[in-house]
């Protein structure tokens, strides 16, 4: 099996993110009956001041797929492509 790397974000990540967020989201949403409350993370990082916290990327065979965002007294965001979730 493959080891789970950590890495600090990079800006280039984003596209990868919002993949990632918006896949996720929708299944978190519909889960709990709220599928109309979905914004995409091209809107939400801007709304919801994702940037203001430390980011960090999980990745397999240099492939994101996952990510945290947090601070000192929260963690904000947490997401994984739903193809790894469960690994």
């Amino acid at each position: 099996m493959d080891e789970l790397e950590i890495r600090e974000y990079h800006e280039a990540d984003f596209d990868t993110l919002c993949q990632i967020h918006d896949q996720a989201r929708k299944q978190e949403l519909e889960a709990a009956n709220l599928s109309e409350a979905f914004k995409p993370l091209k809107i939400a990082a801007y709304e919801e001041d994702l940037f203001s916290y430390t980011i960090y990327v999980g990745q397999k065979d240099k492939k994101v797929i996952g990510f945290v965002a947090f601070s000192d007294d929260e963690l904000a965001w947490l997401y994984v492509d739903p193809n790894f979730q469960k690994q």
